[in-house]
């Protein structure tokens, strides 16, 4: 029963750890939580302990409780989201049986490849990459045959959580539509890249709506509460930040500069899907055009390798250098490059140094450029049929107010700031929205989204960076691009 002291619990099974959520039936904070768990690096790969996960989730929820069940709250729901191509398998008694290969592992590059040509003919959501699940899984099928035999299902991140906490193993389409094994005009898997690629569809979950109640929870403090399919990291994220609506546009600055814009029918043009990817929004009838390139990767890089004490320093060195940097140019390609350019051995430079150059010029430089990369992203999303509504930016990025001025001109779009943007928070609102504490969507949008300040461009700076931007783009083609201009 829906009473006044009704809570909702959100989760988000991310990178470095577990983020809990709390908020109540207006869409205010209660309490929330972080929990790290690690990263176990290789040279070419990445892996965590699902284990690791469960641990934190369950962790996260008695610390929350602690602080709510005293004061009489009630939970209402429970929803999880998780970072998306993260591979978890189950053996046939139901148990982890390896460590999860997590999205930014890279060995499986070789397969990519292969996968690309293998499917050349076929229209996927996006450009395959390592990233992807299906380059995995490939992988595993070469690499780890025992393994893959010994799979009965292959499960994301926060399905696993969920499965532990109910045992019903099913995914929904936010996730599955990242993986590239997914059917995007018949929401389910994709039987033509399966049979072409010799993957079991057998060995894939169920998929069901991302605000289904998929069942109740089978144990521990949490019993016989509510929990909803969930969604992937994105779509918590947007969702949170109230991007639901064609035409809005959600920026994420942060370890890469994420831009995910809104359509309420499904993208045709060819373009699209070679310069960026499709994925599926945790609403009903409702994509999210996704393009992403580094950001807070190459701020990081930048700080250490020029020894610059904190992000608080290049911040204050860039305010001294005037805008554009005096034709010093930043390309932030430090790890390849997704979209809109393609390759995993483009590089990252300066360009244009001379000796009136100094720090302040550099760390404006890499805010620039970035920014500069962002608009590239920006410009691809960007067709006939949609136009950007609103943008929100999200992230450690947005804590900026530089490079938020920087963005807004290079952009020439006023950015909006929410007061709080956390995929947990995406989780909870979609938990409340599948047991009906809010109406629909928009109720939820209009209970737990707000802003706390807007940056609007000055016409003279967009105009300049107009400018800047061209110099930027025909540079790179014909001076720094490997193999110079074609």
């Amino acid at each position: 029963m829906l009473t006044s002291k009704t809570i909702l619990i959100g989760a988000d099974i991310g990178t470095s750890g577990c983020k809990i959520a709390v908020i109540n039936d207006k869409g205010n904070i209660i309490t929330k939580k972080f929990i790290p768990y690690p990263t176990f690096l290789r040279a070419d790969g990445a892996e965590q302990d699902p284990e690791a996960w469960f641990d934190a989730f369950a962790r996260g929820i008695r610390w929350a409780l602690s602080r709510t069940r005293a004061k009489g709250w009630e939970v209402a729901a429970v929803g999880i989201d998780g970072m998306m191509n993260s591979l978890v398998l189950l053996g046939k008694n139901g148990d982890v049986i390896s460590p999860s290969i997590i999205w930014m592992d890279q060995r499986s590059a070789p397969q990519a490849e292969r996968a690309r040509m293998c499917l050349k003919d076929i229209v996927l959501n996006g450009p395959i990459t390592a990233t992807a699940l299906l380059s995995k899984i490939l992988w595993l099928m070469e690499n780890q045959r025992d393994i893959w035999i010994n799979t009965s299902h292959i499960l994301l991140p926060k399905d696993y959580v969920r499965y532990r906490l109910t045992g019903i193993i099913c995914t929904e389409p936010s996730d599955a539509s990242a993986t590239q094994l997914f059917d995007l005009h018949l929401s389910t898997w994709s039987e033509v890249v399966c049979e072409t690629l010799g993957i079991e569809r057998s060995k894939l979950p169920p998929i069901v709506p991302s605000h289904e109640i998929v069942g109740k929870i089978q144990t521990g403090e949490l019993k016989g509460v509510p929990i909803v399919a969930g969604c992937s990291d994105a779509a918590a994220d947007a969702l949170a930040a109230g991007v639901v609506n064609p035409g809005d546009c959600l920026i994420r600055l942060g370890t890469c500069g994420a831009l995910f814009l809104v359509h309420n029918v499904l993208p045709s043009g060819n373009k699209e899907r070679k310069q960026s990817y499709i994925l599926a929004h945790c609403i009903p009838a409702r994509w999210l055009l996704h393009s992403l390139t580094p950001a807070g990767l190459a701020i990081e890089w930048f700080k250490r390798t020029f020894a610059f004490k904190d992000y608080a320093t290049i911040e204050r060195m860039a305010r001294q250098a005037p805008l554009g940097s005096e034709g010093l140019l930043f390309y932030p390609y430090l790890l390849g490059e997704h979209t809109p350019k393609m390759g995993q051995h483009l590089c990252g430079c300066f360009w244009g140094i001379t000796s009136i150059h100094g720090r302040p010029h550099f760390a404006r430089a890499v805010l620039e450029g970035i920014s500069f990369s962002i608009k590239e992203c920006f410009d691809s999303l960007i067709s006939s049929e949609i136009s950007v509504k609103a943008i929100t930016v999200a992230g450690g990025g947005a804590h900026s107010s530089i490079w938020l001025r920087i963005l807004s001109e290079v952009l020439g779009r006023t950015l909006q700031v929410p007061t709080m943007l956390d995929a947990s928070l995406g989780a909870a609102m979609l938990a409340g929205i599948g047991v009906g504490v809010f109406k629909d969507v928009t109720d939820a949008v209009k209970n737990c989204v707000a802003f706390e300040r807007a940056i609007s461009p000055r016409e003279s700076a967009y105009q300049q960076y107009s400018t800047f931007f061209q110099h930027y783009l025909s540079t790179w083609e014909n001076v720094v691009r490997p193999g110079g201009k074609k």
